[in-house]
């Protein structure tokens, strides 16, 4: 460990040369960031709240599953410690479908199609915790995520008729979960400088 030599070589320094004063410096905040890039793979489980209105609308279904690009930009607080936090700020949008059979007096068996459009930015809130610290840095991250949808809109058409038409906007408002995940990150190009000698070498 460094901080034990570095106390055995500060009570070497105070025994021989005990008039040079070593003064240690404290490390500023470290903070970096960037922009990012990525994918989604997800689906929705809608819930209709104007069900009352169109009784055949869906209710918890689920839409097919849909991958979706991912843009944002991110801020690390004290990324070179053990223990660190990320604030990131994401754009992305999402489209799916399903179907869902019901039956009427009249039809023992009507088939609908539901498309589902929206785009929303979410800000994922995090901690980092480093438990392999080698050339490959392998980490646990948990936190929550709030959302905020910008764009909405749901379009039903039935089989056998034309009736396309959109429905009902879903209720906006603000997301709220929670993020777990594990990963590992290693740097790319040049090795990372040598830090410098915390206290003076021996004369």
């Amino acid at each position: 460990d460094l901080s034990y030599f570095e106390g055995i070589v500060k009570a070497y320094n105070a025994c021989v040369r005990p008039d040079l004063l070593v003064r240690s410096t404290r490390k500023p905040l470290l903070v970096n960031g960037g922009v990012l890039g990525g994918g989604s793979l997800g689906m929705w489980d809608y819930y209709f709240s104007a069900r009352q209105v169109i009784p055949s609308l869906p209710r918890r279904q689920r839409s097919s599953m849909n991958l979706q690009p991912v843009l944002g930009a991110y801020l690390n607080l004290m990324p070179d410690k053990r223990l660190s936090g990320t604030i990131e700020l994401n754009y992305t949008s999402f489209k799916g479908q399903t179907q869902v059979f019901y039956t009427t007096s009249i039809n023992p068996r009507v088939e609908s199609n539901y498309f589902f459009e929206e785009s929303y930015v979410s800000m994922p809130l995090s901690g980092r915790y480093v438990w392999l610290n080698r050339s490959v840095r392998g980490y646990l991250r948990g936190g929550f995520v709030v959302s905020l949808p910008l764009h909405l809109r749901t379009k039903r058409n039935v089989i056998g008729q034309i009736d396309t038409y959109d429905l009902p906007s879903l209720r906006p408002g603000f997301g709220f979960g929670p993020l777990l995940g594990v990963g590992a990150d290693w740097k790319v190009g040049a090795k990372r400088p040598t830090p410098p000698a915390p206290f003076p070498e021996g004369e």
